[in-house]
């Protein structure tokens, strides 16, 4: 683990960011608050229904097995749990222990559904697979909001054949991010009157940005946000963004991978690389990884995204390099089309980037279908997958 500078630990204490409290403190105020909220597994193989407080009481119940097994303040406790009520427990029973929850897979869904939820007395509603069919049943017959994520959550809603204009009652707003998110999507889903706002963050550091509710429309739209309340950004002279903050981790189990992210004076490397406004408010441009270098020139994937989303029945487009014998690497498009719309050939796609004034060196070279994108369980295109597969192809 990474050592955090002696200034950073003082001023986190002085601030009120770092306390001496554990996670379990609010959340046992909060079912005390709302015991009899209701909580339901949408699930064909473990479904569930009961309130906070039958949750609680399994959660009790476990948390007293995992303090016989040692278990005490500080520890750390991982697990990889479907979304059934017993993952609520094992999170419950941790934090109630004082233990820090470590999910295998991603952190905001738990945030979002076991703790978020409890301190506000929201219902909780879980599905084990993500179905839009299914989500938008829910909708209707148990009134159930949409509230965001990666923007495929959302699209996948509006995209669907069972989605109707009754539907956006249920999505006044969509907080996003998780991934990239194109502007077509945005002023989508703003044209639908969703209120639109974006924030930014990683596994390793949750909450650097977000956008105020109230920000003027542009901003939330087409940046990812202000800088938020106690945390610290720079650009490097690559661009990439610079982050530390109260819940910035404290690095990896492998210390050579804490050491090529962290330097010495607490800033992590996050690999995307982006711009700030002179209002202060930053926009995510593209990934390092995903940059691709043809003929020695730079080309931001996220560039040529923006220009596919404006092309009349793609739903969903990710660019990455595909070997090139003579520039080293060229773009190659990826598209996943809206049910009833043919691809179109590279030729008119090419035709509709030379109109949208977009140089030529960036126009994709290659195109590619896919019936849906390799994902991540966030929701977040796994390109990595995309560059090798065309590879294989070519």
């Amino acid at each position: 683990m990474r050592k955090i500078p002696a200034e950073l630990v003082e001023r986190y204490e002085a601030e009120g960011w770092w306390t001496r409290d554990s996670i379990g403190d609010p959340l046992t105020r909060g079912l005390a608050a709302a015991p009899d909220t209701e909580f339901r597994v949408h699930s064909a193989v473990r479904p569930w229904s009961g309130t906070f407080k039958d949750v609680e009481r399994t959660a009790r119940r476990l948390a007293g097995g995992l303090r016989e097994r040692g278990v005490v303040p500080g520890d750390t406790v991982a697990f990889q749990l479907p979304n059934w009520m017993e993952a609520a427990a094992v999170f419950w029973a941790s934090a109630i222990l004082g233990a820090a929850v470590v999910p295998i897979v991603h952190f905001i869904g738990m945030v979002n559904a076991f703790l978020i939820p409890v301190l506000d007395g929201a219902p909780v509603h879980l599905v084990d697979v993500w179905d839009p069919g299914r989500a938008l049943e829910l909708m209707a017959r148990h009134d159930v909001h949409v509230g965001g994520g990666a923007p495929y959550y959302v699209t996948s809603l509006l995209d669907h054949p069972d989605f109707t204009a009754g539907h956006l009652r249920h999505m006044r707003y969509a907080g996003l991010g998780g991934a990239s998110v194109p502007a077509a999507v945005t002023t989508r889903l703003a044209g639908l009157g969703i209120r639109v706002f974006r924030a930014y963050g990683s596994t390793e550091h949750p909450s650097i940005t977000s956008s105020r509710y109230d920000a003027p429309e542009p901003k939330r739209l087409f940046t990812d946000g202000h800088v938020l309340p106690g945390v610290e950004i720079r650009l490097a002279e690559d661009g990439e963004i610079l982050s530390r903050g109260p819940d910035l981790c404290l690095g990896y189990t492998d210390p050579a991978l804490t050491a090529s992210a962290f330097d010495d004076d607490g800033w992590y490397r996050t690999g995307d690389i982006g711009t700030l406004d002179e209002d202060g408010y930053l926009t995510i441009t593209d990934r390092k990884s995903d940059l691709i270098i043809r003929g020695g020139e730079n080309i931001s994937a996220a560039e040529v995204e923006e220009v596919l989303l404006t092309v009349p029945g793609i739903a969903e487009a990710a660019v990455v390099s595909a070997p090139d014998a003579r520039l080293g690497e060229h773009a190659a498009a990826v598209v996943r089309m809206l049910a009833g719309h043919p691809l179109p050939a590279l030729e008119e796609l090419r035709a509709h980037f030379d109109r949208a004034g977009l140089a030529r060196q960036k126009w994709p070279e290659e195109l590619h279908q896919v019936e849906d994108f390799p994902r991540t369980p966030s929701g977040k295109v796994q390109k990595f997958r995309l560059r090798r597969d065309i590879a294989v192809r070519n």
